[in-house]
C-alpha cells in the first residue's frame, strides 16, 4: 500500500505516512455476519446440552410411553371404524353375507339380522319362540353359517372361494306398504337378491337374501341357503 498524498511504501497497520505524515485511512473491521442456519444449529445445540437431555432412563421412560400412548390411539380407532361400518348398499349386504359363510363366522352373520326383533315379534308362529325373538333369529343365522361353512369345508378342503351371481328385485310404493304393514316394520326400501353360488365356478346351490332399507342402512332381514 502506498501513501495516497506522496506515493511512499506505508508499512501494514501504520496510520500515518512517515514520509509526509498524511494519515493512512483505516479499513473498518466488520464482523462476520452469523448466518440463519448457523443460528437455528447453535440454538438447537444448546437445547440438548441440557441435563434432560442426557438422562438416558428419563428419555427412554418417556419414549416408551408415547409410543404405547400412539398404539393406544390406533386400536381405539380401528375399534371405532370396524364397529361403526354401515353396510350402505344391498350388495354391501350381500358381500357381507358371502363372507360370512365363507369363513363359517355365524356371529357376524347372526349380527346383521338388526331387523330379527320387530319381524320375529310380530310373527312368532312363522320365526317361532324362545327367550326372546332375536336369540331365536341369532340362533338361526349362526347354525346357517356353521353349518354350511363346514360341508363346504369337507366337500372342497379347507380353502374355497364362494362367489354368487345375484340379481336384485327391488320393492316400492304399494307392495312396500304391504310387506312393511305384515313385517310390523317401517323400512324404506326392500330388495331380494337371488342367484346360484358358485365354487370354483361350479354350481353348489342357490342363495337368497332379502334386505330392507332401515334407519339409514341395508339390513338383512331373510337369508336361504341351499
Amino acid at each position: 500500500m502506498n501513501c495516497r498524498n506522496c506515493g511512499a511504501p506505508i508499512e501494514p497497520g501504520a496510520r500515518f505516512c512517515r514520509k509526509c505524515g498524511t494519515d493512512v485511512p483505516q479499513t473498518p473491521v466488520v464482523a462476520p455476519r452469523t448466518s440463519v442456519f448457523q443460528k437455528a444449529v447453535a440454538a438447537v445445540k444448546k437445547l440438548f446440552d441440557r441435563p434432560f437431555f442426557h438422562n438416558k432412563k428419563l428419555l427412554l421412560t418417556i419414549g416408551g410411553g408415547t409410543a404405547l400412548a400412539v398404539l393406544i390411539l390406533i386400536l381405539i380407532l380401528s375399534i371405532v371404524s370396524c364397529s361403526g361400518k354401515k353396510l350402505r348398499t344391498p350388495e354391501d349386504v350381500a358381500d357381507a353375507v358371502l363372507s360370512a359363510l365363507e369363513t363359517g363366522d355365524g356371529a357376524a352373520l347372526a349380527k346383521m339380522a338388526a331387523l330379527s326383533e320387530p319381524v320375529c315379534g310380530a310373527h312368532p308362529e312363522i320365526f317361532g319362540e324362545g327367550d326372546t325373538p332375536h336369540k331365536v333369529m341369532t340362533g338361526y343365522y349362526k347354525t346357517l353359517a356353521e353349518t354350511h361353512y363346514a360341508a363346504w369345508k369337507e366337500a372342497y378342503g379347507k380353502r374355497f372361494d364362494l362367489t354368487a351371481q345375484l340379481e336384485t328385485e327391488t320393492y316400492t310404493g304399494m307392495d312396500l306398504f304391504e310387506i312393511n304393514r305384515a313385517l310390523d316394520i317401517d323400512a324404506q326400501q326392500y330388495k331380494v337378491l337371488t342367484g346360484p353360488l358358485l365354487i370354483d365356478g361350479k354350481t353348489v346351490g342357490s342363495i337368497s337374501m332379502t334386505v330392507v332399507e332401515w334407519d339409514g342402512e341395508w339390513q338383512l332381514l331373510v337369508l336361504y341357503v341351499d
